[in-house]
């Protein structure tokens, strides 16, 4: 570094070059994001209509979020698109779900 602090020629070159692999790693793995969401897109395409009830979907990796997003409409009757954020009332219905595989739970302590 000279007097002011600042980095000569090649220290700027170095630099330019960090950041253009940055940058280009970054822009790569966006581009792995997109296609992984036009796949989810596609699998929930039946259901990402007006005219039919839809569901929320959330994928995790590593623990992060990766994709979230809702397909169709959570009322029909009012016109009511599901997105991310919507809470669905399922009742009793985790009876059924939740049930099951208890079992498996207590046996395998």
């Amino acid at each position: 570094m000279g007097e002011t602090g600042r980095m000569g020629g090649k220290g700027r070159t170095g630099g330019m070059a960090c950041l253009a692999a940055i940058l280009a790693l970054t822009g790569c793995d966006r581009a792995r994001v997109d296609t992984q969401t036009a796949r989810v897109d596609k699998l929930f395409a039946e259901w990402n209509k007006t005219d039919s009830p839809g569901c929320a979907v959330g994928i995790s990796r590593n623990g992060a979020i990766v994709h979230e997003h809702g397909y169709g409409m959570a009322n029909l009757e009012w016109g009511i698109p599901v997105t991310a954020d919507t809470v669905f009332p399922i009742a009793s219905i985790t009876k059924s779900v939740a049930k099951p595989p208890l079992p498996l739970f207590a046996n395998s302590r």
